[in-house]
């Protein structure tokens, strides 16, 4: 199975229908309906189209070799109301550095908790050779 249908695959579930949803109603309570949002770490896009769907403005940003479509978007401008990572944190070696120059007013981070993960053994997140590292609570 490739990157994409990986991606497809797993942005079927309602595990991540459920979190779209989630996510989507963080993203309403922004101070005004044109704020500009970023899906860091976009995939395949498919959150990035349903929240434009949904008159929500979102841009999509990817840095992966499996997947150029969304290199468009300049994730370090600082332009973004709001940055979020749906599933993507994990996957960036110099988090910090991403942060700092992403001069953004508001983060939000969707992301299996390391806790979580080495209780239940779950076989969709590890082992995963592209994860850096997962997060505790306490780490975020």
């Amino acid at each position: 199975m490739n990157y994409a249908e990986k991606l497809k695959q797993f942005n079927s579930t309602e595990k991540y229908k459920k979190e779209l949803e989630f996510l989507k109603a963080l993203l309403l309570m922004s101070p005004t309906k044109n704020d500009l949002h970023l899906d860091f770490g976009c995939g395949i896009g498919t959150a990035v189209k349903y929240f434009n769907d949904n008159d929500i403005i979102t841009n999509g940003y990817e840095k992966n070799i499996h997947n150029k479509e969304f290199d468009y978007a300049d994730s370090y401008c600082g332009k973004y109301d709001t940055v979020y990572f749906l599933h993507s944190f994990a996957h960036i070696d110099n988090i910090q550095d991403v942060l700092i120059d992403l001069n953004t007013k508001r983060v939000i981070v969707i992301t299996p908790n390391a806790i979580w993960l080495k209780l239940n053994h779950n076989p969709d997140y590890m082992p995963d050779p592209t994860v850096f590292k997962h997060y505790s609570q306490d780490e975020l």
